[in-house]
């Protein structure tokens, strides 16, 4: 008689498919967090457009309002194509949203860089905001996307490796 344990799962020769993976952990908090500056970024530029449609003063200066939204629009347009392609598991979006962040860092460093002149001139009021975050922002989420295994997994960059190669079952 063989001593078979009833509490263990039953065991099975069938490797799982990556079909029905979803987006989950640090990855889903990369998500969320694009959509947050998605909708807050726009809610901010088109509720600043309609105060200066009604309230005269608002601005002090003619380049005020076209510098705040200058300064929105990175943030605002790489959100919207990072989360276009986020959802999508192929092979080729990790590098894809690598180039979207260098990207929207760099368009961030050259608006700054563009808004500190135009502030050392006195065409605009408001001091640019530092772009120190944006390459912390950068640092973390591209080295994330290097190294994170759920990213890997999700993506399928490992597909080449385990499941390109035809599978030889050996007969018992």
């Amino acid at each position: 008689m063989t001593d078979l344990n009833t509490y263990a799962p039953p065991e099975s020769d069938v490797t799982p498919t990556n079909k029905n993976l979803t987006i989950g952990g640090w990855l889903r908090f990369y998500q969320v967090t694009n959509y947050i500056s998605l909708i807050l970024g726009s809610l901010v530029a088109v509720g600043v457009c309609i105060a200066a449609l009604f309230v005269d003063d608002r601005f002090e200066k003619q380049w005020d309002l076209a510098a705040l939204i200058l300064e929105l629009s990175p943030s605002i347009i790489y959100s919207f194509l990072i989360i276009r392609v986020l959802s999508t598991p192929q092979s080729h979006v990790p590098a894809q949203i690598k180039k979207y962040i260098g990207n929207y860092v760099a368009a961030s460093i050259l608006i700054n860089f563009l808004l500190r002149y135009l502030f050392s001139n006195e065409l605009i009021t408001d001091k640019p905001t530092t772009f120190i975050g944006d390459l912390i922002y950068y640092a973390i989420w591209v080295s994330y996307f290097k190294r994170s295994k759920r990213v890997a997994q999700f993506y399928g960059q490992n597909k080449t490796q385990d499941q390109d190669q035809p599978v030889i079952q050996e007969e018992k």
